[in-house]
């Protein structure tokens, strides 16, 4: 996986693992999101309006997983 900064060109790879099974990624512009088997949300990436649901204003260049209450089921990427 790459991260790459908004006022940036340069691709920079990134290394981590994630211990759950992945089912389904959704990549934005500048984030990205991961469902996992058991249905956790992960989020990386740009988040300079918190767009990340972390709990934060930070850029976080690992998956984390997002502070979800009271959620309805979603769909992530294009129908």
């Amino acid at each position: 996986l790459f991260f790459c900064q908004a006022e940036s060109t340069v691709l920079s790879r990134l290394s981590w693992s994630i211990i759950k099974d992945i089912s389904l990624i959704c990549c934005g512009a500048q984030h990205t999101l991961f469902l996992t088997g058991d249905g956790t949300v992960l989020s990386c990436g740009q988040n300079s309006k918190g767009q990340l649901g972390r709990n934060s204003l930070e850029d976080q260049t690992k998956p984390g997983e997002l502070f979800l209450y009271n959620m309805s089921p979603f769909n992530m990427g294009s129908q």
